[in-house]
Formats: structure tokens, C-alpha cells, sequence
């Protein structure tokens, strides 16, 4: 939306580019957009002039030794705002409704139960409902910076997603293969999963963030269209506990072994999806490293 409203905007932060990369370029003017995670956040004592808080639920417990303290490290993003200031946040999950009492900035709720006008107008290009959740405060976002309501809408109708986010990476003999390595916890796993109506595999796994995937396995158990859980890494085992019968699952080991499957039993009209719900630590260096494996492959 910034660039297409022709700002000079800056994407960085936990999302992959290091801010330092582009400082030297940032002008009075420039506007950045910083995803910040907890582990960034925890010691921040300066909090941005427009902070959004998502869907706060629970992770990274292999650092934080409660959820508690997972939620008080996020807390930084709005705690020094000032009455100038702005906070957006998601009032559908208690772990951020929060953040309506921290901080002194002005305060804006959203919630996927409410949308507005601008947004029901609009054929959004992002695949899955869960996009709700991040094309709302993105508008907010864009309307306290006074962007164009056409070119608001013209982004929204565009934008397909950022790498290894529930990314169409190929389509071969009638099979689409998408990479949403990005996915390191349950709950974007699920989102992940809610995408897709078409014969689905799943790929899951990796290593261990002390994550409870017991909503995880109910997922993967309502999902009708759900072929089978082909599950990868150190984290396999515990995740064929939560799923307890409720769907089909394969130990495949890794992805060499997951296409190894697939090669044998995938079908014309079928997804694959790599939606890990856990950390790549113990295959990979990173979710990009895992997600261009996958791409590779899958190509």
C-alpha cells in the first residue's frame, strides 16, 4: 500500500531484511515497516509511533519460560507510546485485547467479526480467511497515514503474499505445491490448513519449540479434504501423539522422503502444502532455507 501510494517505504526487521541494511538510504520522510518479534521486542525501551499487536496466542516457550512472559515481552511495541502515539490490535484473542490497557497511545481495535466497507468491497488476492487478520490492521495502518482509499483497495485486489507464505511455488501433472515454511507454530499451521478445500497433504514438522499442538490435531481431524499428515524432523513423534487417531499421518522423515511419498501417491487436483508448525532448526538454518528446499523440489 505505501509503495503504491508512491511513499518512500522500507520493509525490515524479524520479517528477513535487516534494518541496517537499508539505514544509510532512510530520509525525515522515509516510512519503515518493522516486524519485531518477542525476542527483539523484550528489552525495547522506545515503542514505534504506530505499533500493531496480531494474534498473540503462545510461542518461542524453548526461551520463554511462560506464556506470560512470551505476552510481557510483546508488551515493549505499546508500553513508551505516548498520547501522540497509536496502537492497533486484534480484539479477538486475549493476548492482545491486552494491549488496550498498556501504554498511553491511542488505542484501535479490530476484529474479523466487523468489516469494514472498505475491506467488503474489496476481492481480497490473499488466499485463506485467516488474511482477515492482517489485511484489517493493515488498513488502519494505511488510513491513519492518510493513504488513497482507491489505491488502499487496488493493493488489496494485487498483493498475493511475501515468500514462504502460503506461496504457489509450482504446478506440475495437476498437483499445486505451496510453501508456507513460514508457518513455525500451530496456530499458522491451522490457518495454513482452513486455505484450502481442494485434496490436501500437509507437511508438518521440524524441531522443538515446546509448542501444544492439541488444536493442531483437532485441525487436522475437521479437515475433511485432508489426505494425510506427512510428518518430517524431531519434532514427528509429538505431533503423531496430538493428531491420536483423528487423521491419517506418515513418518516420511524428511522432504526428500515427503516427495519420495508423494511421487507414489499424490493425485491430479491434489495441494501440497508445507505448513511445518514448528521451528526448521533441526534440518535447516532457517524457515527460508526449509521453504527453498521445499521450492526446489516442488519445481
Amino acid at each position: 500500500m505505501l509503495v503504491k501510494a508512491g511513499k518512500d517505504a522500507y520493509l525490515g526487521g524479524n520479517i528477513g531484511n535487516p534494518p541496517i541494511s537499508f539505514l544509510d538510504k532512510l530520509t525525515p520522510e522515509s516510512l519503515v515497516v518493522l516486524e519485531l518479534s518477542s525476542f527483539q521486542l523484550e528489552d525495547l525501551q522506545k515503542s514505534p509511533h504506530i505499533g500493531v499487536a496480531l494474534n498473540v496466542n503462545s510461542d518461542h516457550l524453548d526461551v520463554h519460560p511462560t506464556v506470560e512472559e512470551y505476552h510481557q515481552a510483546k508488551h515493549s511495541i505499546a508500553a513508551y507510546q505516548t498520547p501522540q502515539d497509536h496502537l492497533i490490535y486484534n480484539a479477538d484473542y486475549p493476548g492482545s485485547s491486552a494491549f488496550k490497557t498498556i501504554g498511553e497511545g491511542e488505542k484501535h481495535p479490530y476484529s474479523t467479526k466487523e468489516t469494514p466497507k472498505i475491506v467488503s468491497s474489496t476481492k481480497i488476492a490473499l488466499r485463506g480467511p485467516h488474511n482477515m487478520e492482517n489485511v484489517l490492521p493493515a488498513v488502519q495502518v494505511a488510513e491513519l497515514l492518510d493513504l488513497p482509499q482507491n489505491i488502499i483497495q487496488e493493493a488489496l485486489s494485487e498483493f498475493t503474499g511475501l515468500p514462504h507464505r502460503l506461496e504457489l511455488v509450482s504446478e506440475r501433472n495437476g498437483i499445486q505445491y505451496f510453501d508456507d515454511s513460514f508457518s513455525t507454530n500451530p496456530e499458522t499451521s491451522i490457518a495454513g490448513i482452513r486455505s484450502f478445500t481442494e485434496p490436501l497433504w500437509l507437511i508438518a514438522g521440524g524441531s522443538e519449540k515446546h509448542s501444544d499442538f492439541t488444536e493442531w490435531g483437532k485441525a487436522c481431524g475437521q479437515a475433511k479434504n485432508l489426505k494425510s499428515v506427512l510428518l518430517i524432523g524431531q519434532m514427528a513423534k509429538k505431533m503423531e501423539a496430538a493428531l491420536d487417531g483423528k487423521a491419517k499421518f506418515v513418518h516420511t522423515e524428511d522432504l526428500t522422503g515427503t516427495f519420495a511419498y508423494l511421487k507414489e501417491h499424490a493425485k491430479p487436483g491434489d495441494v501440497v502444502l508445507l505448513s511445518p508448525a514448528a521451528a526448521s532448526f533441526d534440518q535447516f538454518q532457517n524457515y527460508k532455507a526449509r521453504g527453498d528446499a521445499f521450492k526446489k523440489m516442488a519445481k
